[in-house]
């Protein structure tokens, strides 16, 4: 295929996706954004040359299809999903999609294997990394029998999703049954795993690899996160974390992993060690804080699917902090009625600060970003953002 400098980038609701409007935009690149609704933070930026509406690949998987035939006449060097879903569709259609542009992610089957997190705490456990003991029940009959001796305090995950959606903490052995029956009523065989002490770090190792071999590792602390029992963060700081970077590329490894992922972990505050919990075999909401400080992964995508392959990314500043004021620091100050966290390290007040929206240089996507609640609100395909 012959490059014409034009990206066609999907899922606009994002603010991940906005930072890599920016990155490629600032690079020269022209950059065509869409999502499901024009009230999209990503299509209010500066840096996108043209802004799309689409049907949505979830409830009008043919429309999109016919759109997505016709979209791609215009000559695009690849293509850049942000949302899970919409990756896994692209995959489905990989063969349809890679005569004519470039879709530079991993198989289908490799992105599901990564985002079940029965299979994902198994294959960890069987490569050495440290896991929170984990059950997954074929049967509420079998939840009955292995829950009996299962210590609290627990959490009850669905086996497959992102954020805080369908999660339940559980303070009491004896309510853990109920809590899994409940799970299980709307995500059918959720696992039950232990609880890490409180007082531990909450981690993330986000990678991009091709063909199997690592070519950028970014590790990030959690500071804050919305909501404040565990989901999304809202505050972080990158770091080093050679014991985590090195988990996480042990288990990519293992998969032949291509395109980006992230791995988390929580150390548990006993040894400090880190504990593998889930990944997330796509873009992450901390991406914007990645760029920050020296790994642009949306650049280095678009180099490796035009060029086969990159020269693996070198060293990162670390003690870089990246907040998202709208809506997750705004939300997470609400829920702690104002109250600071104490145990913020004070290298995070000293570090390069930034937003993951808020920029003088491209001002309009925190516009957008409010009037998409509209859309968010009133759409049910598009509620499910609320979770993260």
């Amino acid at each position: 295929m012959t490059p014409t400098g034009k990206v066609l980038i999907l899922d606009g609701m994002w603010s991940k996706t906005v930072a890599a409007v920016r990155s490629l935009g600032r690079r020269g690149i022209n950059v065509t954004v869409g999502e499901v609704t024009r009230l999209a933070a990503a299509l209010f930026s500066r840096h996108a040359d043209r802004r799309v509406v689409y049907p949505s690949p979830v409830t009008e998987p043919r429309a999109f299809l016919s759109w997505l035939d016709r979209e791609l006449d215009r000559g695009y060097d690849a293509i850049l999903p942000f949302e899970t879903s919409t990756q896994e569709f692209l995959a489905v259609h990989r063969t349809r999609i890679e005569g004519r542009t470039r879709f530079p992610f991993a198989s289908l089957q490799a992105m599901r294997l990564l985002g079940d997190k029965a299979e994902t705490a198994k294959r960890a456990l069987a490569l050495g990394l440290i896991v929170p003991r984990t059950v997954h029940p074929q049967s509420v009959e079998e939840a009955a029998l292995v829950l009996k001796d299962f210590p609290a305090p627990a959490v009850v995950k669905p086996r497959t999703g992102s954020g805080s959606r369908g999660l339940r903490y559980v303070s009491r052995a004896e309510d853990l049954l109920t809590v899994y029956r409940d799970v299980h009523a709307r995500h059918p065989f959720p696992i039950v795993q232990e609880r890490i002490p409180p007082g531990g770090e909450a981690i993330g190792v986000g990678a991009l690899y091709n063909r199997g071999k690592a070519r950028a590792l970014f590790a990030f602390k959690r500071l804050r996160e919305y909501p404040v029992t565990g989901g999304a963060s809202t505050l972080r700081m990158s770091i080093r974390h050679p014991e985590a970077e090195a988990a996480a590329e042990r288990l990519l490894d293992s998969i032949g992993w291509h395109g980006p992922a992230m791995v988390e972990f929580k150390t548990d505050a006993a040894d400090g060690r880190p504990r593998f919990l889930e990944v997330n075999p796509r873009f992450w909401g901390s991406l914007p804080l990645a760029i920050r400080a020296g790994v642009d992964f949306p650049w280095l995508l678009y180099r490796m699917a035009m060029d086969g392959d990159i020269e693996s990314a070198g060293e990162y500043r670390a003690g870089v902090v990246v907040r998202s004021v709208i809506p997750g620091e705004i939300l997470h100050f609400l829920t702690r009625r104002g109250r600071v966290r104490p145990e913020i390290p004070a290298e995070a007040r000293r570090g390069r600060e930034g937003d993951d929206l808020i920029s003088l240089e491209d001002p309009l996507p925190v516009v957008g970003r409010v009037l998409s609640l509209l859309p968010v609100l009133m759409r049910a395909d598009l509620r499910r953002i609320l979770s993260h």
